[in-house]
């Protein structure tokens, strides 16, 4: 016999290992695994599919129109012409500078 948390085991030639256990055995009786754990998991299951379905629920739908997303990219244009213009020519500013703010046809009229 092998001391405890050992294991004898034959080789192909014969000879014997003693390979030393990590540890016991763990092992689950049927009755635990079926009234204890299975449900453990099923409920783990179902509250993530819950929270990920309330997640979108309390999602707002912001349906923005082709003139708001307009209006916002132009609004970004002109805020990066005024932090970057003093990287161009002045001329070039100055005519970026006319498209937006022209009195009659600018795009901030």
């Amino acid at each position: 016999f092998a001391p405890r948390g050992e294991r004898n085991s034959v080789t192909p030639g014969g000879s014997r290992l003693s390979v030393k256990m990590a540890g016991p055995e763990l092992l689950l009786d049927s009755n635990i695994r079926l009234w204890v754990v299975l449900p453990i998991v099923i409920i783990t299951f179902f509250v993530g599919m819950i929270r990920h379905y309330v997640s979108i629920l309390l999602q707002s739908d912001k349906k923005l129109t082709q003139e708001q997303v307009s209006d916002s990219q132009v609004l970004i244009r002109s805020r990066v012409l005024r932090e970057n213009g003093k990287y161009i020519p002045k001329q070039s500013f100055l005519t970026r500078k006319y498209y937006f703010n022209n009195p009659e046809d600018g795009f901030f009229k």
